[in-house]
C-alpha cells in the first residue's frame, strides 16, 4: 500500500471505529494518509495534470523555507 486515503461520509459508531483503526495502522505502517475531502481532489488534480518526466526531483530543504 503506498498511501491510504480515508474520509469519512457517515459518523456512525462502527464507521468510526473502522476509521480509526484504518489510520492508525496507516500511521503505525509510515504510509502517507489523507482525511480531508479537499486535499484528496487536489492530488488528483496535480497527478492528472502533471507527468512523471515533468516534475524535478528537489531537496527536502528546497522546499522548507529557512527563516
Amino acid at each position: 500500500i503506498d498511501m491510504v486515503i480515508n474520509i469519512p461520509t457517515n459518523y456512525s459508531p462502527e464507521e468510526v471505529t473502522d476509521g480509526y483503526l484504518i489510520r492508525r495502522l496507516a500511521t503505525d505502517a509510515n504510509i502517507p494518509l489523507i482525511t480531508n475531502r479537499q486535499m484528496t481532489e487536489l492530488l488528483i488534480e496535480a497527478l492528472e495534470r502533471y507527468d512523471l518526466e515533468d516534475l524535478e526531483i528537489k531537496a527536502w530543504d528546497e522546499y522548507v523555507q529557512h527563516n
